[in-house]
């Protein structure tokens, strides 16, 4: 899981939300969510600029969780 998918679950967005931000279903976000597949670049940074607008997109998409949002 990589700490988008993470911090994603700790701020309590739901696949529905994501999916509905990004105009996907539910289904295709689970998944991405999951890492099963993959978010575009664009959808990344969709989700990012919605939900985590002071985070770097480096820490979203680092596999490394540090239970933090890093915001600098």
């Amino acid at each position: 899981m990589n700490n988008l998918s993470a911090e994603l679950e700790r701020a309590g967005v739901t696949a529905a939300e994501a999916g509905r931000l990004l105009r996907r279903g539910r289904a295709y976000t689970a998944r991405a969510l999951s890492g099963e597949s993959e978010f575009t670049f664009g959808e990344v940074v969709a989700l990012r600029n919605a939900f985590f607008p002071g985070s770097k997109l480096e820490y979203l998409l680092s596999e490394r969780e540090s239970g933090q949002i890093n915001s600098g």
